[in-house]
């Protein structure tokens, strides 16, 4: 049997790294290896951009960030980069036999986990796409495995089929709107500073902090244009609300924005989303994807579209002395560095925590 060995891709190895992103039904928009590197630019991590191959032929890559700050850890994705999922990416995972897909994926997680060994890291986590279902080779490896959920819909079947899934006073909502007025359009680099700063407020409304860098939306907005997309809703000339979106593959990803509108009574962000379901539709899109339904709260808002639930899973493996100083931040420090941001001027809120 042809042993998995692991190779750190390089500048020169860009190209067949995006062409083996490309046909992984694991590879994403997050994969792709100028996303990697604005992310690493904005983490205080190393990239290890890592290819998987037996002999000569390449199986799977797999991005992860190394980082020491307290103790070495290792992500894929890296916190605070609004990355739902990263992980492994399987080269032509879903063409393999079933044994076949499972043989590689062991092997080559063997190997990943083998490096991060080298590396001495005492805090791994990953987020695996919900294109990769089979979380087993991390959990017998003694990683723990934990469902994560998203709704995502096959807008696919038409605008009539998704129409019908929202709730009636959803619609009757988005009518009304509409017929006040409201438009939404694809907004630009000015937009997205409006939208960032129309988020800081509505976070520090809530004694929050926007932990996502300002400079890192910029330079991803002016570098991967048009797979990063501003889409605002504007009332009588002023921009109320909006959101980013990200292209990957057939899907249409509804990424970061949404912040409430101040104005009551109009359903603007929802207005938005059948607005932008519509453009996909046209674009040729098979999937809209509303990220984040794990937290109730959260989901309470996106429940009203019925939009079918997706799960992938989020994996982690840590040293006691790692979940002591995990616990440590999330109980104390967290908060302790959320009130310090709070009492700063607006524009520098965001920063604080990395």
């Amino acid at each position: 049997m042809t042993k998995v060995e692991l190779k750190i891709a390089q500048k020169d190895d860009s190209k067949e790294w995006d062409r083996l992103v490309e046909i992984s039904p694991q590879g994403t928009i997050f994969h792709t290896w100028n996303w990697l590197r604005i992310v690493e630019k904005y983490t205080n991590a190393k990239l290890y951009p890592l290819i998987g191959y037996k002999g000569d032929t390449p199986i799977g890559v797999f991005p992860i960030f190394f980082r020491k700050k307290y103790l070495k850890m290792i992500f894929s994705p890296p916190p605070h980069m609004a990355i739902p999922y990263l992980g492994p990416a399987l080269i032509k995972y879903d063409r393999l036999k079933q044994d076949k897909r499972e043989t590689n994926l062991i092997e080559f997680q063997k190997q990943v986990d083998n490096f991060i060994n080298e590396l001495g890291a005492s805090y791994i986590s990953f987020s695996l796409t919900p294109e990769l279902i089979d979380s087993r080779p991390f959990r017998w490896s003694g990683y723990t495995v934990v469902p994560h959920y998203h709704r995502s819909i096959d807008i696919s079947k038409g605008e009539d089929y998704v129409w019908s899934q929202f709730q009636k006073r959803v619609r009757q909502g988005i009518v009304k709107t509409r017929e006040k007025g409201v438009l939404v359009e694809e907004g630009n680099l000015e937009e997205l500073e409006v939208l960032y700063d129309l988020l800081i407020r509505r976070y520090r409304e809530l004694g929050k902090t926007v932990n996502v860098p300002k400079k890192y939306l910029i330079e991803l907005y002016k570098n991967l244009y048009p797979r990063v997309l501003i889409f605002i809703a504007k009332y009588e000339g002023e921009t109320l609300t909006g959101s980013i979106y990200v292209k990957s593959k057939n899907k249409l990803i509804s990424w970061i924005g949404n912040p409430k509108p101040k104005i009551s009574g109009l359903y603007l962000n929802e207005l938005i989303k059948w607005e932008v379901v519509k453009w996909a539709i046209q674009q040729g899109f098979e999937k809209y994807e509303l990220i984040g339904a794990s937290d109730e709260k959260l989901d309470m808002h996106k429940r009203k579209y019925n939009f079918p639930l997706s799960v992938h899973f989020y994996v982690k493996k840590s040293s006691f002395y790692a979940d002591l100083v995990e616990w440590s931040y999330l109980h104390f420090l967290k908060r302790i560095y959320s009130k310090l941001a709070f009492k700063t001027p607006i524009g520098r809120i965001v920063c604080r925590q990395k």
